[in-house]
């Protein structure tokens, strides 16, 4: 019979395994049957006998079904299935291992799925509906600069009517217009002025009313706006009658025409859509908005062919604009992906891999230390193994039980990690809103994909082998007649090797760096800005908020404005308002004093390097020029803040006329800076380099210090190591402000009147955070704080595995020296020389570990940036070192002191016993 005659007959009986035993079994009657009557015929024996006889001589029935179900290939299925039922069997029956091991497995593989999904959902997204692969961008290229041209409207309007590889061409831009209720408070909502053209794109209905249309877009067309179910739930009351209703976004009143489902967000993640008018922009070719142009692939149309029409176009532009056009040239691409672009496709390919390996890399390290256990429990199933070989169990069947029972705790970790993930997916989702204040974009999904699902098993089937086969394959590896040998003594032929050793000295080293790391983040957030500190003033009494207004200053010229005159229009125009709406708020009863900065005490100042006149190197060992921190503050800021000045005088109006270059600088700046010098009168400017090598600088105005007040950053906050300078500023060089109000009271109570207040003073002034004092940075404190506990929980596992791992080699270890403790006590050895001869081996991996994890961590302390040590000096580095190392020391301890006990608990004449 041929090869292809073979695999024919054998999936002809894998295929039809009922009719092939069918037939078996009606030609085994048919020849039992043939045999009977022979030998009733010939021997002239009763039936009964004759069927008896017949039966013995044929061979036995079943024995003939199991050998065609073993050339049907699947009599191997039995053996696994008993198997995977002895491996369930062993995790009730070793809870101890089951529970370290799954939380363990389970930790990785939900970290692992975990991080698959956020970046399959960043860096390889997909569009819901069926159109998702026909969606492009349109970008313009500056290929000089190598960044992308900001102003492409006048581009687009040519696109539009040129393009013929794209349909359904349209633009989008940026908005965060004042939802205005009718109580008179206004809060700002992002959203976006969107071509209708988005709508047809993807199809989803909408819930109530329609979407935009092409007439919405006509500059006489009344204002319109379609909000989407998060803003019709939260702000409009799921109004079933909403289609219709006025709202007013700003100074304008819209009529809301339509409802979207949550499921749609293009083209990110907003709810707020109003057509854009583009009739209404009239600006100069390679200004006005920041646009992003999107459009569908024309029937029959590629890529390829988009973007060689575009280039053609693109040098006609370059030939017809040299000025603005030059060196702009058009790109096209997926939409997502160059939505979603944050550098170049080798940089996410390097970290969707680098993620992938470091998650592989810790579920080999947790998998390596379950194995060290597995290892240790098959040391007291050596017997049962030997017994087995000895019966005739191949090696490769033995191997395959191990890899069994691994596989059942590998699955049951799988199946709590996919759990863990889905909850972590839906966490990340809700801490990603918190982080960035918004909505996460609309095609994410919080369900597990298929991708991800493989993903799991394929861990689960890569970790049964690091956790079953290795360790089977060791416990194996020695011959039968040395293992029955040493069985019939009663000891196991199994011995921890270098390979075991050396997982336990990673695993304490792993346990080190995680808690070197919690400490070094621990420290930089203790002295930094992300835990509330204490202050020099009294900060109970203070309200805080930042002010932006309609136009999105970009600091030039407000969008669309296209000329530097429109930007200074924009600056006094958001200066009176602010001045007016500081007016409105002090009038208010409760309001003390009002103040404004360009950034608040509890956060980091800008950097800038000075030079004082007169002073060649500081009192530091700086030489002339060292980087201090700066803010814009207004006039009445310490006067607001209680904070006072200390040396010389405080700011006057007087002080924001150009040409009075005053500052007051905090006494952290006096001493550290100018040492036993007196600051007031001194005079410092400003070095700004022009260059990246800094060989060429350039200088700002002098300026001269007229106070000294003490440090307004929290205490112990080294982040401001030089201090810092404070210029006095009008309103409009601070764009965009913080204010700083004083109330009589509880802050809570003001923060709907200090919005009605901006809303009256104009509905296009958006108030962000207005929050008291203590809270502000409260996002930032809750990404690090969640940071914190990510490092606490690996931390905590890396330990408990550390533990377990040290635990399981001290318990083997005496269990396998039990004879030769019990004679040396017998010939009267100490228990202090057993005790500590059994510890050693122990300690000394341990101490091997900590040594590899402190080294490395010590140095990162000690040398290291001082961005990432800010906070731990040489003294707080070795403190923390030496107290890690006690810790983990002491944990170990534990692990070893039940162990340590039974070895010195060993009756001599009992292990004399099993000797003989």
């Amino acid at each position: 019979m041929s090869l292809i005659d073979a695999l024919r007959a054998r999936a002809r009986l894998i295929l039809q395994k009922d009719d092939a035993e069918l037939r078996m079994r009606r030609e085994f009657d048919f020849h039992i049957e043939m045999e009977t009557n022979r030998l009733i015929r010939d021997e002239q024996l009763s039936p009964s006998e004759a069927r008896r006889q017949a039966l013995v001589g044929f061979g036995g029935v079943e024995k003939h079904k199991e050998e065609l179900r073993g050339q049907r290939g699947l009599a191997w299925m039995s053996g696994l299935s008993l198997d995977l039922k002895l491996g369930f069997r062993m995790l009730i029956k070793y809870p101890g291992l089951t529970i370290v091991g799954c939380l363990a497995l389970s930790t990785a593989i939900a970290a692992s799925s975990a991080y698959l999904e956020v970046m399959n959902d960043t860096i390889s997204p997909a569009l819901p509906g069926d159109f998702d692969q026909r969606i492009v961008r349109i970008r313009s290229w500056d290929v000089l600069k190598h960044e992308l041209d900001p102003h492409p409207l006048s581009d687009f309007k040519t696109w539009r009517e040129q393009l013929k590889s794209v349909e359904d061409l349209g633009a989008f831009t940026n908005i965060e217009p004042n939802f205005v209720t009718g109580v008179g408070q206004a809060e700002p909502l992002r959203g976006v002025a969107v071509s209708a053209t988005a709508f047809r794109l993807l199809p989803t209905r909408p819930l109530l009313g329609r979407t935009l249309t092409a007439e919405d877009e006509r500059l006489s067309a009344p204002e319109v706006v379609v909000v989407g179910e998060r803003i019709w739930r939260s702000r409009l009351g799921a109004n079933a009658h909403v289609v219709g209703t006025i709202i007013r976004l700003g100074n304008t009143p819209h009529t809301v025409v339509g409802v979207m489902p949550e499921s749609f967000g293009f083209p990110v993640n907003y709810a707020l859509w109003v057509p854009l008018k583009l009739d209404a922009m009239k600006v100069a070719r390679g200004q006005g908005p920041m646009i992003g142009v999107f459009g569908r692939l024309a029937p029959g149309a590629t890529v390829e062919r988009v973007q060689a029409e575009l280039t053609a176009m693109g040098v006609r532009a370059a030939r017809e604009y040299p000025r603005t056009n030059a060196n702009v040239r058009p790109r096209v691409s997926p939409f997502l992906e160059d939505l979603l672009a944050s550098g170049s496709d080798m940089t996410e390919t390097y970290v969707y891999y680098a993620g992938n390996l470091v998650f592989i890399l810790f579920l080999c390290v947790c998998g390596a230390n379950v194995a060290t256990l597995v290892f240790a429990r098959t040391a007291t199933r050596d017997a049962e193994m030997v017994v087995r070989m000895s019966l005739g169990a191949s090696r490769g069947r033995i191997v395959a039980q191990l890899f069994c029972e691994a596989l059942a705790l590998t699955s049951v970790s799988a199946v709590i990690g996919l759990v863990a993930t889905a909850v972590l997916l839906k966490r990340v989702r809700i801490a990603l809103e918190h982080a960035v204040g918004a909505q996460v974009p609309f095609w994410w999904n919080d369900n597990l994909s298929s991708r991800t699902l493989l993903y799991a098993v394929a861990l689960a089937l890569f970790g049964a082998i690091v956790i079953g086969v290795i360790p089977a394959l060791k416990a194996t590896g020695q011959h039968i007649g040395a293992r029955l040998k040493a069985s019939a003594s009663g000891n196991s032929s199994l011995r921890f090797g270098k390979l075991w050793t050396g997982v336990i000295v990673s695993q304490v080293t792993l346990t080190v760096l995680f808690l070197m790391a919690m400490a070094l983040v621990g420290f930089s957030m203790q002295s930094g800005r992300f835990v509330r500190g204490t202050f020099s003033f009294a900060t109970t009494e203070l309200l805080t908020f930042s002010a932006q207004m309609d136009g999105a200053f970009d600091g030039a010229s407000p969008v669309g404005s296209g000329s530097n005159e429109g930007g200074h229009r924009f600056l006094e125009e958001y200066h009176a308002t602010s001045a007016l709406l500081h007016e409105r708020l002090l009038s208010q009863p409760g309001i003390v004093s009002v103040t404004y900065a360009s950034v608040l005490p509890s956060q980091d100042q800008a950097f800038v390097a000075i030079e004082v006149d007169g002073i060649s190197r500081f009192p530091t060992g700086d030489s002339a020029r060292i980087r201090v921190q700066s803010a814009k503050v207004g006039t009445t800021f310490f006067e607001t803040l209680k904070v006072p000045v200390i040396a010389g005088r405080a700011f006057t109006t007087g002080d924001t006329v150009a040409g009075r270059n005053a500052a007051i600088v905090d006494q952290r700046f006096a001493h550290r800076v100018l040492g036993d010098r007196n600051p007031v009168g001194v005079r410092f400017r400003e070095v700004r380099y022009v260059d990246d090598r800094r060989e060429k600088v350039e200088y700002g105005e002098w300026r001269e210090i007229i106070g000294v007040v003490n440090e307004l950053a929290p205490l112990g906050y080294e982040a401001h190591e030089n201090g810092v300078v404070y210029q006095a500023a009008s309103v409009e060089a601070t764009y965009p402000a913080f204010t700083i109000a004083r109330v009589q009271g509880d802050t809570r109570r003001y923060v709907a009147a200090v919005r009605n207040v901006a809303a009256m003073v104009d509905a296009s002034l958006r108030l962000y955070d207005v929050v008291p004092f203590e809270e502000t940075g409260a996002t930032a404190r809750l990404v690090f704080w969640s940071l914190m506990r990510v490092f606490a929980v690996i931390g905590a596992i890396a330990l408990m595995l550390s533990t377990a791992g040290v635990h399981a080699l001290m318990a083997f270890t005496v269990s396998r020296r039990t004879r030769e403790i019990g004679i040396r006590s017998a010939l009267g050895a100490s228990r202090n020389a057993i005790v500590r001869d059994t510890f050693s081996r122990a300690f000394v991996q341990v101490g091997a570990g900590i040594l590899a994890g402190l080294i490395p961590g010590a140095l990162l302390v000690i040398i290291g940036p001082p961005e990432l040590a800010v906070g731990m000096g040489l003294q707080s580095g070795l403190a923390t070192s030496m107290t890690i190392a006690t810790f983990v020391i002491f944990v170990a301890g534990i692990a070893c002191a039940l162990p340590v006990w039974r070895a010195v608990c060993i009756e001599p004449t009992e292990a004399l016993r099993q000797a003989g």
